[in-house]
This record gives C-alpha cells, structure tokens and sequence, in this order.
C-alpha cells in the first residue's frame, strides 16, 4: 500500500510561512516515513520550495500560477482550480500505471472534487 498526501497547491510543501494545512501534510508525511510507511506528497510545482528529503512529486502549472499568491483573490482561486485539473491528470496516470493499493488523502475541496468530477467516478 502507498500512500499520498495531496498538497493543496497554496503554497510549497515544506511551508515556508504559517500555512496551517501544508504544515500539516508535512508532518503527516515525516510520521508515516518514520513508522516505514510507502508516502508520498504530490504539491504544486515551486521555484521556490525549500530543501527537504520528503519524497515529492511536483505537478506543474502555467508559470503565471507558480506565483506565491496569498491574496486569496481571484487568482487564487484560478490557481486553485488549475492546479487542481492538473492534480487529477497526475493521479488519473499513478492510478494507472500501479499494482499497489493506493489511498489519496485530500487536503482541500478544490482537489477532491476536480479529482472526483474528472477521473475517480468510476
């Protein structure tokens, strides 16, 4: 069984300012490695994530979105939404192409519901 832990696509995992959720993905992510658990985290793609040996899989959108947005104005929200289509695309090809059991655990609703609507129906 593996294990992937879905970053919302606010901001980079590891967190570089107080992002409650991010900080709690991280975490999550450090527990079940050291319990010898198969995890990984799956994050939006960032320039600017800081050095960590956490495993994890960029998905990567438009540059115009690589952007640490904090507003949470309307390009947020875009932001969201495009990383969250690329996000199922990533998780429509890892369902494909394993043998293993997986579980997704989602973070936020954006993810879990383009993820459902677009591939997880069936």
């Amino acid at each position: 069984m593996k294990i992937y832990e879905i970053g919302t696509g606010y901001t980079p995992i590891p967190a570089q300012m107080g992002a409650a959720t991010e900080i709690v993905v991280e975490e999550l992510t450090r527990s079940f490695l050291k319990n010898g658990e198969k995890v990984e985290i799956i994050d939006i793609a960032s320039d600017t994530r800081a050095q960590t040996e956490l495993p994890i899989r960029e998905v990567k959108v438009p540059s115009f979105f690589m952007r640490d947005d904090v507003s949470l104005g309307i390009v947020h929200k875009l932001k969201r939404v495009v990383y969250s289509v690329a996000l199922a695309n990533q998780i429509k090809k890892i369902l494909k192409n394993s043998d293993e059991e997986i579980v997704l655990h989602f973070h936020n609703q954006y993810n879990m519901f383009f993820s459902i609507s677009l591939y997880l129906k069936s």
